[in-house]
């Protein structure tokens, strides 16, 4: 599809989005027809998990007055079911304990149960949040205009922690029992403690991290000039680069494969 941004991997599917197409694309992982669904409006989140795919619209679709969040069952892609939410919904994370959505207008994180499809609860968080990722116990949510990590309760909604950066974040992902922060602007990733919030050490990338995810062996971060950066989370360090046709957008691990969205 055109403009593919972001990625989100569920068993043997990758699928993606398409900003200029308005759709939502499956992949197999082993290869076969990929899948291509239409949406309602501009996506601005995926994410993906026990058979379902969900995806945020933050700026609304035709016949809507609100921002929206859409699950689409993957066997049977018809049978979708609309969240509707304040507009600005943007990344989305999801787990046993629900679907997680930041909103970087209102400032919020709103979770949402994945088997009835409604609204548990709000909660305001740093300015600006930019991405969220669920795991260690906690939701992590990262707040760019607060420079800062935000550790909530997934029960309560309540922050548990605050962890201040140097650097403004823009995508993180949980992994090798650390938190992984990218940094487009500051050219780095950032490595967290998730039990005590400490930055154990800051790596740098200078492609420009814009994503990150956590494979098997690797961190995998997708940069804005033209290249996917491998990190060995045991000795925290750059490894190795793979060169792309353009700045990248998305990247997820799967299938011993990395999978980078590249930006026309």
């Amino acid at each position: 599809g055109g403009n593919p941004t972001s990625l989100a991997v569920d068993g043997d599917t990758v699928w993606v989005v398409s900003i200029r197409d308005k759709t939502l694309i499956g992949v197999p992982v082993g290869g076969g027809t990929q899948r291509t669904i239409g949406l309602p409006g501009t996506p601005t989140g995926l994410a993906a998990a026990n058979g379902a795919v969900w995806v945020s619209f933050g700026f609304g679709v035709a016949g809507e007055q609100s921002g929206l969040i859409l699950r689409v069952p993957a066997a049977a892609p018809e049978q979708q079911a609309k969240i509707l939410v304040p507009h600005g919904v943007g990344p989305l994370a999801v787990d046993q304990s629900g679907v997680w959505v930041v909103n970087g207008v209102a400032d919020t994180l709103t979770r949402i149960d994945p088997e009835t499809q409604s609204v548990l609860g709000s909660a305001e968080t740093g300015g600006k949040p930019v991405d969220v990722a669920v795991g260690s116990g906690a939701v992590w949510v990262a707040s760019a205009l607060d420079e800062a990590i935000w550790r909530v309760d997934p029960l309560s909604l309540g922050i548990r922690k605050t962890t201040t950066l140097r650097q403004t974040p823009n995508a993180i992902a949980l992994g090798f029992g650390f938190l992984w922060v990218a940094s487009e602007v500051d050219r780095s990733v950032v490595v967290i403690d998730p039990g005590t919030g400490v930055q154990v050490t800051t790596i740098p990338v200078d492609a420009g991290p814009r994503a990150i995810a956590a494979g098997a062996n690797e961190i995998w971060v997708a940069t804005a000039r033209n290249a996917v950066v491998r990190i060995d989370p045991g000795s925290r360090a750059v490894t190795g680069s793979i060169s792309l046709p353009g700045p990248a957008g998305g990247v997820a691990v799967v299938g011993g494969k990395v999978w980078v969205t590249v930006q026309e």
